[in-house]
């Protein structure tokens, strides 16, 4: 998971701990990609804005080079950006999209649904 907000790591790692996945976390775009060349993970759960490069760019980036990752986008960053990025977060190629604050079904929701596709 990709997200600059402490807060927002923390609640989603307590949520997919609770129903048993393993979590990685990263503050910035840079730390993900490079975990991402010495692990291998299944899910990236990115926040459209960070503070080294836009979201969209690293879902862009890891479609490319980790072809097998499915992505899940979040956002909080007002209206423009929900209305905006958010879909075309889906057209980069993000399994699902949700809106922050989002419930914590609705996550668990869209991971087992990538589970099942």
């Amino acid at each position: 998971m990709v997200d600059d907000d402490r807060e927002v790591r923390l609640s989603i790692r307590t949520v997919l701990q609770g129903v048993s996945h393993g979590v990685s976390d990263f503050d910035n775009a840079a730390d993900a990609m490079r975990a991402a060349k010495e692990q291998k993970f299944d899910i990236a759960i990115v926040d459209l804005l960070l503070p080294d490069i836009d979201g969209l760019e690293l879902i862009k980036q890891l479609h490319t080079t980790f072809p097998n990752i499915k992505t899940i986008a979040i956002s909080g960053g007002g209206e423009i950006l929900k209305k905006s990025y958010l879909p075309a977060a889906a057209a980069f190629g993000a399994f699902a999209t949700l809106e922050k604050p989002f419930e914590a079904e609705a996550l668990i929701d869209a991971i087992t649904a990538m589970e099942i596709n």
